[in-house]
């Protein structure tokens, strides 16, 4: 993985998990937030994930945030993402109407919010 690229993982009792990510969220660092996002997602059927440090998006990107998406949805859970990259922001109202992605604009507002599905 890019030395550019870090994702730490959060769980606090009492809080929905929190990923946080920066650098560019692409071909090469996708499946490695999905690896961790998954782990998570196998303890808590929701997550927050925080992109706002990602420097880039590109389809690659978007398709893995879909992927954590359906994975949540089939939890029964949520996925919030705050503060999505442009690609993302344009693209998300189009491909995830009725999903189980929440979108806010800190991580401190999602993971205060009753996430329930």
């Amino acid at each position: 993985m890019n030395n550019e690229v870090r994702i730490q993982v959060t769980e606090e009792p009492g809080h929905v998990p929190l990923i946080t990510m920066t650098g560019p969220l692409d071909l090469y660092s996708g499946p490695h937030l999905y690896r961790r996002a998954t782990r998570v997602l196998e303890r808590h059927a929701s997550l927050v994930v925080d992109l706002a440090g990602v420097t880039a998006c590109d389809s690659s990107g978007l398709n893995t945030v879909l992927r954590l998406c359906r994975r949540a949805g089939e939890a029964r859970g949520r996925l919030v993402v705050v503060s999505p990259p442009a690609l993302l922001d344009r693209l998300a109202p189009l491909t995830l109407r009725e999903s189980a992605l929440v979108v806010y604009g800190s991580a401190e507002e999602a993971r205060t919010t009753d996430l329930a599905a």
